[in-house]
């Protein structure tokens, strides 16, 4: 029971961990004092607190601190976390635009307000063709 796991991602090595002690998601939740959605979140690949987590390997599993596959799920939790932080700063740079694109993004808002969408249409056609204009120059 205390080998160590060689998966890379979180969800499967908390799957290896928990088919390892022949436990099913009920009975790791209710071992944890959490419920079976919750464990199930966990190999859904979803984000769960660290206090849930260490709740659950160390009442669900049974496992100490110290054990090597308490400090792999916790390496590989931390893993997880740092992966997301990275991809939501990344898409929130993808996404973050300058104060002279948010201008025009308000002039333009305020230009098709109210108007049908043939009014859109050739409103935005007419934006491509001088885009098109500026950019030629």
């Amino acid at each position: 029971m205390n080998r160590h796991m060689k998966r890379t991602q979180l969800k499967d090595a908390f799957y290896e961990l928990r088919q390892v002690h022949q436990l099913t998601l009920k009975e790791v939740g209710e071992r944890s004092g959490v419920t079976e959605s919750t464990v199930w979140k966990i190999e859904g690949n979803r984000p769960i607190r660290w206090e849930t987590m260490h709740l659950i390997l160390t009442l669900g599993f049974r496992l100490k601190t110290s054990d090597p596959n308490y400090v792999r799920i916790q390496e590989l939790w931390t893993k997880q976390r740092e992966e997301k932080a990275q991809k939501q700063a990344e898409d929130y740079n993808r996404t973050k635009i300058s104060p002279e694109e948010r201008a025009a993004l308000k002039l333009f808002r305020a230009a098709i307000k109210g108007r049908t969408s043939e009014e859109i249409e050739k409103i935005t056609k007419a934006i491509e063709r001088a885009v098109s204009k500026i950019e030629s120059l």
